[in-house]
């Protein structure tokens, strides 16, 4: 049995690959790199915080293999993938890579001519991004890599195939508990925005239900007032609670929605709460990222379903309020990878909140500060899918004590 890489070394003629990177990721980018100087080293699982500058520890990545007499290959030997299906995640990638790599980049709808390109390579370097999507057994990613015949190890000793998959929320630690892997966890700057900073400044809350029940729900439409239907007092009293994090200058507040009419619904409970004091936006007719990059002139609630997950970057100087989509059973990777991670990075937007699920916060930080180790006895440890419990940290408005935000009908900002 083969437990060593035949590594093919190729002369090392091309032009230096030298992208602009901050130190964290140039340094993340070279210790995941260096582990492929063990030749039984065929994968690393790399986990990085979200929005800590992924896609420059990729390039990072690939600048110290090209850089190096043993690691070096060629550059049409480096694949880019992800069983993400957003056609946002692959404009996005292609905009953060030069031109020469971008017929290697691949989401899940060109999987199948990923697997076709490198089935004939040897010595290659497959990057995974956001590894939790689609990577179980049957679905999109296993399967192109059994089309390429490097699913099993063997076939990845033989061929020297090198993978090194991404993720801020690794379902999945177990399986690098071996000879042939290594795990790395990012060290970001202290100028990184993180959950938990997000959390210790009382920015993170607990969100509620925004939509209710009601049989006639479904013939509601937002654009018609005729078809409204009253919002129940809980409704009306979830809704009402967000004055208390208006600030005095305007901004975008994200709501996300239940799908289908259900849209519809928490839209139209807003415009029955708040009236005409605001303006309200649907995704469906807009292009979010052309909305955000400009300071908005009044309060303006915009309501998206799917959008915002994992792998997007939005603008933030301008936004205010962010709501998750409340679930009866939160999974603790997808709501890490939504609003709230969409609200961390490297930004000077200090007030801006966002309505979660704390207790996947919590869980997801616990795990986060022993690098993921106690998710090794069990696959489901982080995949998670719990319930809520009454009992558990329920914050109400009083609880973010690090504000200064003054009431909004204090400040004229909405009438009482």
């Amino acid at each position: 049995m083969t437990t060593t890489t035949h590594r093919t070394i190729f002369p090392n003629k091309i032009v230096k690959f030298n992208p602009e990177l901050f130190p964290a990721q140039d340094q993340f980018g070279k210790i995941i790199a260096h582990k492929f100087f063990n030749s039984s080293i065929l994968s690393v699982l790399a986990i990085a915080p979200t929005q800590s500058g992924k896609t420059g520890s990729m390039l990072a990545l690939i600048k110290h293999m090209l850089a190096s007499q043993f690691l070096s290959m060629p550059v049409d030997h480096i694949f880019i993938i992800t069983g993400h299906s957003s056609t946002e995640w692959l404009e996005q990638t292609k905009e953060r890579f030069p031109k020469s790599f971008h017929k290697h980049i691949y989401h899940r709808n060109n999987l199948e001519s990923f697997a076709n390109d490198i089935k004939d390579i040897h010595s290659a370097l497959v990057i995974i991004d956001e590894n939790q999507i689609a990577f179980a057994e049957g679905q999109s990613v296993h399967l192109s890599f059994a089309m390429a015949d490097i699913m099993d190890i063997q076939s990845l000793y033989k061929k020297d195939i090198k993978v090194v998959q991404f993720t801020a929320t690794p379902l999945n630690v177990k399986d690098f508990n071996n000879l042939y892997s290594e795990i790395v966890c990012m060290t970001p700057p202290d100028s990184y925005v993180s959950i938990q900073k997000l959390l210790d400044q009382g920015r993170v809350l607990q969100y509620k239900d925004l939509c209710g029940k009601h049989k006639l729900h479904s013939k509601v439409n937002w654009k018609l007032k005729s078809s409204f239907v009253m919002p129940s007092s809980d409704i009306i009293a979830n809704i009402s609670e967000l004055l208390d994090f208006i600030t005095p200058d305007p901004r975008f507040h994200i709501i996300r929605t239940p799908p289908s009419f259900m849209h519809d619904v928490v839209i139209s409970n807003f415009i029955q709460v708040f009236g005409d004091s605001f303006v309200y936006l649907s995704e469906m007719d807009h292009n979010l990222d052309d909305i955000l990059q400009h300071k908005p002139s009044t309060h303006t609630f915009v309501f998206i379903k799917e959008k915002l997950r994992c792998a997007k970057t939005i603008h933030k100087p301008f936004l205010g309020i962010l709501y998750e989509r409340i679930s009866a059973s939160p999974v603790d990777h997808v709501i890490i990878q939504g609003l709230a991670g969409r609200l961390t990075g490297y930004h000077s937007n200090h007030d801006s909140v966002v309505f979660t699920n704390i207790l996947s916060i919590r869980r997801y930080l616990s795990l986060s500060a022993n690098n993921f180790a106690n998710s090794l006895p069990s696959f489901n440890s982080f995949s998670f899918i719990g319930q809520e419990t009454d009992g558990f940290l329920k914050p109400s408005l009083k609880d973010a004590t690090h504000y200064d935000h003054t009431a909004a009908r204090s400040k004229g900002i909405i009438g009482q």
